[in-house]
This record gives structure tokens, sequence and C-alpha cells, in this order.
């Protein structure tokens, strides 16, 4: 069985529908207790799926009912975050992104970026890329990437994300990730000073310069002239105002210049493997080839019980059952007049 870890906290509610805290986990211990009077043996664990080789840190409540005389056996982990005790590092989950499709810059769209967006790729370029000692890499440095997570921050400056060298954190019904590429080349040349009347030339890194981390930290519009880590994010909505101001950032010793930052939101496939089902796992179409619209499909994902907990769980206690492998699922491209088959 498996459940969020909050199921054991489960009991009755007022008359507002809210939980009664002097009765916590009461309802949670008569289940227990009337599957016990079944006759059933009980041991229940919170897991980590990325302990067991999964690219997510989905966190859940697992609980063992048995009444067949045989011992209840929990799953050794075989990963660990840091490849702590000599086990297998957790798996990354920038691995499983389609590197092939980076979006599309946030500076020259139709429609611009909320406010919040802008302020969360701003705070996840510093907190990922510039601060961050080992920044994801793509394209041999040509660009860094992390992702953000579309949740209320809880104060001012706060970076909602992660980088890509760890699994991803739980995925839910709605997809909340969204992958930011920030192009990069080498900066050569050196800065002059300027007044705040004049345009902005360049942002850096560096202790005691004018500037600070990205062009978002610049305000370049009404009375604005730069600010500082003390002071809230302005934000810079239009390319236009962007082409004004170069960011130089100082990565691993050196300096680049930031050119330009994609946006785009995970796609279901994706995250479909991040929670770790097989590639050949169906998620976009029902039997009748009538396409699910991406949302239906990230809420299956979201829904779903990550299927390596359940592969380990049923291995360990049930794994005399086992009488075959799993055949990859045909796959069928209608991308083309002619149907293909594999």
């Amino acid at each position: 069985m498996e459940n969020v870890e909050e199921i054991q906290k489960w009991g009755p509610l007022d008359d507002n529908g809210r939980p009664i805290k002097e009765r916590e986990g009461e309802d949670y211990q008569k289940f227990i207790n009337a599957m016990k009077g079944l006759g059933y043996q009980f041991d229940s664990r919170e897991l980590v799926a990325a302990d067991y080789g999964a690219p997510t840190t989905r966190r859940r409540w697992y609980a063992i009912f048995r009444k067949d005389g045989r011992e209840i056996i929990w799953p050794e982990p075989t990963h660990a975050k840091g490849a702590a005790g000599g086990l297998k590092p957790w798996e990354e989950c920038g691995k499983y992104i389609d590197w092939s499709d980076l979006g599309k810059s946030i500076f020259d769209r139709k429609k611009p970026l909320a406010e919040a967006t802008m302020k969360r790729i701003a705070n996840g370029f510093l907190k990922y890329v510039v601060n961050n000692p080992h920044p994801y890499e793509v394209k041999n440095s040509e660009a860094y990437a992390f992702l953000i997570q579309y949740h209320g921050e809880q104060k001012e400056g706060d970076a909602r994300g992660q980088t890509l060298k760890e699994p991803i954190k739980t995925i839910d019904t709605s997809n909340r990730y969204g992958l930011v590429t920030a192009f990069v080349t080498k900066f050569y040349k050196s800065g002059i000073g300027q007044g705040c009347n004049e345009p902005l030339h360049t942002i850096t890194t560096s202790p005691g310069h004018f500037g600070l981390i990205t062009a978002f930290l610049i305000k370049y519009y009404g009375a604005g002239c730069g600010q500082t880590l003390s002071s809230p994010l302005g934000t810079i909505t239009t390319k236009d105002r962007f082409g004004l101001v170069s960011a130089i950032v100082e990565l691993n010793g050196e300096k680049y210049v930031l050119n330009d930052i994609f946006l785009r939101m995970l796609k279901p496939e994706e995250l479909k493997i991040m929670q770790g089902f097989p590639p050949d796992y169906i998620i976009d179409r029902d039997i009748n080839f009538k396409q699910y619209p991406v949302k239906e499909q990230v809420a299956r994902i979201g829904n779903s019980v990550v299927p390596i907990m359940a592969q380990k769980l049923v291995e360990a206690n049930c794994g005399y059952l086992k009488v075959g492998e799993r055949m990859p699922h045909m796959r069928i491209d209608c991308s083309e007049a002619q149907i293909k088959f594999a």
C-alpha cells in the first residue's frame, strides 16, 4: 500500500472540516487495528524513491500487510545521495531532458512573462549557476541549465527549483517545472565606469563592482539605475530593455557574458521517465488513439505510484511469483502519412 506520509495523521475533523489536533492519527490507528484484526501482519516505512534508482526524490508512506505466514521484507536501498555508504549515486534528472528542445528566449515573447516568473529565473540563475561551484553544463559550457518550480516562494529572493545533477523533486498532478537554459560566452574586454544617466553597459559578479549577478538585477526603467541584494528584485520584461545591458558573470573563476536565457516547461514524456516509467509506457492516448491533453498526461504521472518502488517491494516479498520478464510495448509512430511499427 502507498500513500502520502500524512496518512499517519489521519483523524476526525471538526465542524469546519479541519483536523482536530488532539485526535491526530486516531482514524489511522483504527484502520491499522482493523487490518490486524483480520489476521494481517503489518509494517510500514517512509521510503524515498531515489534510494532505489528512480530519478525522483518522491517520499511516500509504504505499508505491507500479509497473512501467509511469511516474513515482511523491506528492500535494501541501492542508491544514496552523494554515493554515501558505498552505494550508487542518485540519478541525475538532467539525463532525461530532451536537449534538442530548449524552448525559446524569455525576452522576445509576444506576451511577456509574469514578473514572478522572471524573478524565479533570476533567483535561480544566482543560486544554481553563479553561486553553485558545480553548475549543470550544457553544450560544452556554452550554456548552463536548472529547473524552476511554479510554487509560492516563502520569502523575497527565494529560488524554488533545483539543479539537474540531482533527482527531480516530487511530481504532482500539475506541471510546475520549467527548464531554464542560460547561454554564455567568454568575456575578454574590461569594463569602464559610467553615470546613472548613461545606458548600463555591464553587470559583474566580482566583489566591489557596480553590478551584481544578472541582467534581472538591473531595474532599467523609470528612475531605476541598478540595485543591490538588499533591494527587492526588479525585472526586465522586454528584449529592447535587455539589449541595453550586458550581463557579465563569473563562473569557476572565469568571466562570461550572459547572452540569452531560454525557458520551457518540462514535457510529459520527460516527467514520465523521471517518475520511473519505462520509455514505452503510453500516457499520451487512449486505446482508440485519441490524444490526451498535456494537462491530463501530467495528472496521470502525478497521481501514480513510482513503478520502481512497486517493483522493489513486490520482488522482496513475492519474488517467488515471478514467471517472466516484462516485454517492451510495441511502438507506433503516426507522425507521417505511413504508420510505423517498432
